[in-house]
């Protein structure tokens, strides 16, 4: 368990500062934001809930987002590093995708292979387990290109490499 010496709170700037082995780890202004900053310091793993209602709340829960089904498309074309993936994927930044490549891991969808040396280089592949779940985002995406084509979108599919 985490043990927190104290939380300041400095009432003239509306933050929080929490102090952890006496030194400062994390300036906020949420309770909430601390705990979730707490978490991402600790390394806290994703957690599968006690309770479902079926399978397919799982299966949500990993995938739910804006991200996650984009991120497990790109790398269904082959092994991204964080920079590719990144470029690949308008809209994402580096916090949030970084996120979202930790919840894939932590649920075993992608792995990542670090190598040595510098600079840094890490690159991130699907693993049995997302390719699986990429068949799924494959229908989702098929059903997305139907629904743009019934509402004349095809300039912007034909544009985008979607279709021919």
């Amino acid at each position: 368990m985490l043990r927190a010496d104290f939380i300041l709170y400095n009432a003239s700037f509306n933050t929080k500062l929490l102090y952890f082995f006496d030194r400062p780890i994390i300036r906020t202004s949420s309770l909430t934001n601390i705990i979730g900053r707490i978490k991402m310091f600790v390394g806290e793993t994703m957690k599968i809930r006690d309770e479902y209602t079926c399978p397919l709340e799982l299966t949500h829960d990993i995938t739910k987002g804006k991200w996650k089904p984009i991120i497990l498309w790109q790398l269904g074309k082959g092994v991204m590093s964080l920079t590719q993936l990144e470029k690949d994927i308008k809209g994402i930044n580096q916090k949030m995708l970084l996120e979202h490549l930790k919840e894939l891991l932590d649920y075993g969808m992608i792995g990542k292979h670090s190598f040595e040396g510098y600079p840094l280089k890490v690159e991130y592949y699907l693993t049995e387990r997302g390719n699986k779940l990429l068949e799924a985002v494959t229908i989702m995406q098929s059903i997305g290109i139907d629904i743009m084509k019934e509402n004349n979108m095809t300039d912007f599919l034909k544009e985008n490499g979607f279709i021919d």
